[in-house]
């Protein structure tokens, strides 16, 4: 199998959707106020957020009020309370907020970001990440990564593709993996007829997240593929291959 079914399937797709609008964000941390003009907010929250005198690291989980003006043709503002995440890559670490909205300003944001609303250039890969589900039976949910003192820890993949994976956890050993480190790993298939793969890569991007729940400090790692063994690269390309076909039986990639 080639990667030629990635293509066919996602890159002759229709343009994705938008998913941002520009909006002045404003919040008080500490008695302080912080104003970033013209970011782009999702209905999720914000990200990618320069942070100039705190590490937002050491402030993940952190409750705040926002207040929001939508820069649109028709502008308009909210306030919501939101939770303050980071985001670490090779060269910065970058502060961003998860909103907690009202169906009221949910509804008028959705209508906002569809109308005017964009999707950054920048987000466009080659080959866009498969997310992990439960209803593709073939896609795997699970790898172990191995730290440099020989211990195993599990991740739960958020999502993959033939360049990269996703992993997430809440386990606190893995804080020692941020971008640049280097990891090995394995994947866990699902189905009978499947065989695991393992794969060397980099981590690019380390994402942190409080559970609101648990309370536990939840961390995402990008991670780039940077090499599978030889003899199970056909074990990684069936996986694929079969997570593809599901995809298509189900209609998922339209």
């Amino acid at each position: 199998m080639s990667i030629q079914a990635y293509d066919t399937i996602f890159l002759m797709s229709t343009s994705p959707p938008p998913i941002f609008i520009r909006s002045n964000v404003r919040f008080t941390l500490f008695g302080h106020e912080y104003v970033f003009p013209a970011e782009g907010v999702s209905l999720f929250g914000i990200s990618s957020l320069r942070s100039p005198n705190f590490d937002p690291t050491d402030m993940v989980g952190e409750q705040v009020r926002i207040e929001v003006d939508v820069l649109s043709k028709e502008p308009f503002a909210f306030a919501t309370n939101a939770w303050l995440t980071a985001e670490a890559t090779v060269d910065n670490v970058y502060l961003g907020m998860k909103f907690n909205l009202g169906e009221k300003i949910r509804s008028k944001l959705v209508q906002a970001i569809q109308l005017e609303g964009y999707y950054p250039t920048n987000y466009i890969r080659k080959y866009p990440r498969i997310p992990a589900k439960d209803v593709i039976p073939t896609m795997p949910l699970r790898a172990i990564v191995s730290t440099i003192d020989d211990e195993l820890l599990a991740f739960d993949i958020a999502n993959m593709s033939p360049n990269g994976i996703l992993l997430h956890t809440e386990n606190p050993k893995a804080a020692f993996l941020v971008p640049s480190v280097r990891v090995q790993a394995q994947v866990e298939p699902r189905g009978s007829t499947m065989a695991p793969f393992d794969f060397e890569g980099i981590v690019c991007r380390m994402m942190m997240d409080m559970n609101p729940v648990t309370r536990n400090i939840k961390r995402y790692l990008g991670i780039k593929f940077t090499r599978i063994p030889e003899e199970q690269k056909q074990n990684f390309l069936e996986i694929l291959k079969a997570v593809l076909e599901s995809i298509q039986q189900s209609g998922m990639a339209g």
